[in-house]
């Protein structure tokens, strides 16, 4: 093939091409990106302004929607409220930048200048309004259709002008909040340290005093039914840390008196310090039928506490959802929606509150120790204070290091169960704490109910439930002891 020959096939394959580029270019449609305005049905990408205004030029802003909408209005400079709400707590610091936002309205698109079908875009009979209502009492009012194919944005209509137009993703957030959307979502606030500033010298406080905490139901109804948990302030014993132990700064006085477990009740103790915040408001001012809805006619749980000598009480309804439930606050007439992560009260396990360590008197505080196993009865008795202190066992002299440890292994006699069951049986070893500065006594019974198990009684008190491996282990304990040798902790 010749040079000429080939020319001319290259140069008919490059017309072909162009030919085709042009046929392409002359029957494709015009894309929403395109700004020729040469149809009355072309979308424009030009920004077009709707209206603007200063915003101090509204009076009120009105949202009419499916949710029943809600008006903002203005109260002052820069100060605007929701009338409907008066009495409750609103987050007015978000309607400033909501009139901000509908001051200066532009569509970020012209759709159709005079479209012939406005039902495809849900603007036949919008359910949405925006009005917009001015000091010298003019409006503007926006008409909001359905929502963009991409989801970020609204068609919508402006006053009487029959053109379509998109509105952006920001200015469309709220057009489907309800008035309870704007309902304060905090039921209890955190606490906040106070400040003196009469008096700089003063100690700050960094916690508050939490003085009771009572719990009914929830996780706690299957063991206790209507008996509460009730936790209260307690006085904290140092001596303990000769021990590694120390002392709790609360107690259980209810369903069992006990020292409180620190480490698992930090959460129940930390959300009445950190306090509650919903996650939504279902309802305010409530109807009985509401109150039936939402279970408050039959409560899931209820929570009071006493902070800084404020009291709060919490009423916990039926699930919202699978991780939540409705609940409110005595004296406030609104329903929230509550996580349950911030409700520790409902999940507690009521064995995992109490401390293990039923009593613990300090060592220099006893005169006499009492062990009574296998029908047989030893006494430690002790006087002295701190490394002069000096013990015997029935009469023969202890090491001391044998003697404390000793009697940290007497102090751990683990309380491990509630005796919900009221479960008893014979006893089988007993432990008698005499002390040095009154007649007073402290007695801890060991009553055996089967192989492995035994009730643990305080003074009387057959409230807990333990192991028979402690009681073995004293057993052998009390051999080491009586040979002046060092006890066993574990068992």
């Amino acid at each position: 093939m010749n040079k000429k020959i080939r020319n001319l096939i290259i140069g008919a394959v490059v017309l072909v091409v162009l030919v085709g580029v042009l046929l392409l270019l002359l029957f494709l449609p015009k894309n929403e990106g395109d700004t020729t305005e040469e149809s009355s049905s072309t979308t424009s990408s030009t920004v077009v302004s709707l209206f603007s205004r200063e915003k101090d030029e509204i009076a009120s802003l009105e949202i009419k929607n499916a949710a029943g909408g809600f008006t903002i209005t203005r109260e002052a400079e820069d100060v605007y409220t929701i009338e409907a709400l008066e009495g409750f707590e609103q987050t007015t610091s978000s309607y400033s930048s909501l009139i901000g936002t509908f001051a200066s309205v532009s569509a970020t698109h012209l759709v159709e200048e005079s479209p012939t079908d406005i039902a495809k875009y849900g603007l036949d009979d919008p359910a949405t309004e925006v009005i917009v209502t001015y000091q010298d009492d003019t409006q503007n009012v926006l008409h909001v259709g359905d929502e963009l194919p991409t989801g970020d944005g609204r068609y919508v209509m402006v006053n009487d002008d029959p053109a379509v137009y998109t509105l952006g993703s920001t200015a469309s957030a709220s057009l489907e909040n309800s008035i309870l959307d704007y309902v304060d979502t905090t039921v209890v606030p955190a606490w906040v340290a106070p400040t003196d500033e009469d008096d700089s010298s003063a100690v700050a406080k960094t916690s508050p005093d939490i003085k009771r905490i009572n719990i009914v139901g929830g996780s706690l109804t299957e063991k206790l039914g209507d008996t509460p948990l009730t936790i209260v302030m307690g006085d904290y014993n140092s001596d303990l840390a000769d021990y590694g132990m120390s002392g709790s700064t609360w107690r259980i006085i209810s369903p069992v008196n006990a020292d409180l477990h620190s480490e698992n009740t930090t959460d129940i103790r930390d959300a009445v310090t950190n306090g509650v915040t919903a996650t939504s408001v279902a309802a305010i001012n409530p109807t009985e039928e509401q109150l039936t809805e939402f279970g408050f006619d039959d409560p899931y749980a209820t929570v009071e506490f006493t902070r800084d000598n404020d009291d709060f009480a919490l009423t916990v309804g039926t699930n919202a959802d699978v991780n939540s439930h409705y609940v409110m606050l005595d004296g406030r007439a609104v329903v929230y929606v509550v996580a349950d992560d911030s409700l520790p009260w409902i999940s507690v396990d009521i064995n995992k509150v109490f401390s293990s360590l039923t009593i613990l008197p300090y060592i220099d505080d006893v005169a006499e120790v009492e062990v009574m196993i296998d029908g047989k009865t030893y006494l430690f008795e002790s006087e002295g204070e701190d490394d002069d202190l000096t013990a015997t066992v029935d009469g023969k002299a202890l090491t001391l290091d044998n003697y404390r440890k000793m009697y940290q292994f007497l102090l751990s006699a683990p309380a491990e169960e509630i005796n919900f069951d009221d479960e008893t049986g014979p006893e089988i070893a007993r432990i008698t704490y005499r002390y040095r500065d009154s007649d007073d006594e402290d007695v801890i019974s060991f009553l055996q109910i089967s192989d492995r198990r035994c009730v643990l009684s305080l003074n009387g008190d057959e409230a807990f439930i333990t192991r028979m491996a402690y009681v073995d282990t004293l057993r052998s304990n009390m051999e080491k002891i009586l040979n002046d040798e060092l006890p066993q902790l574990d068992y």
